[in-house]
């Protein structure tokens, strides 16, 4: 009878090792699937916002929705559309501001990229774009300061 016990507890205990060795190795397994399923993904870069996203928070209390400027609370916003700065003065007018004419600086406001992303906005959709007269955007804005 005892011997009985004995050789069902150790068949038990087998048994119970055998099943924790089991976990113990299948969750090994699965940390290295996982630790290399990661290690191949590609990080996945999030885009910022774009130049109209940035624009209307940051300049268009100004330089007006269209770019075209005028009469705001800070003074006289320039017109963006008619802008003959290249690309890289703009970023430092923008950047450093130019305090004497009413344009504050954003420094530390934006990155670089966000920079670059704005500049690129003004100079390829603002400038030398005016829109069509008849268009509300042009009566709104535009036509009176022509």
């Amino acid at each position: 009878m005892m011997m009985k016990i004995l050789l069902k507890r150790t068949i038990t205990g087998l048994i119970g090792s055998f099943i924790a060795f089991s976990l113990v190795l299948t969750l090994d397994i699965t940390t290295d699937v996982t630790k290399t399923a990661q290690a191949e993904r590609p990080k996945i870069k999030k885009r910022g916002p774009g130049g109209r996203q940035l624009f209307d928070r940051y300049c268009i209390t100004c330089h007006k929705y269209m770019g075209q400027g005028g009469h705001s609370e800070g003074g006289w916003g320039k017109n963006l559309r008619k802008t003959p700065l290249p690309r890289e003065m703009l970023m430092a007018t923008i950047k450093y501001g130019r305090t004497a004419l009413g344009m504050p600086a954003f420094e530390g406001d934006f990155s670089d990229e966000n920079l670059y992303v704005m500049t690129d906005f003004i100079l390829n959709e603002l400038r030398c774009k005016e829109p069509l007269e008849d268009s509300i955007e042009w009566k709104i804005g535009c036509q009176e300061h022509q």
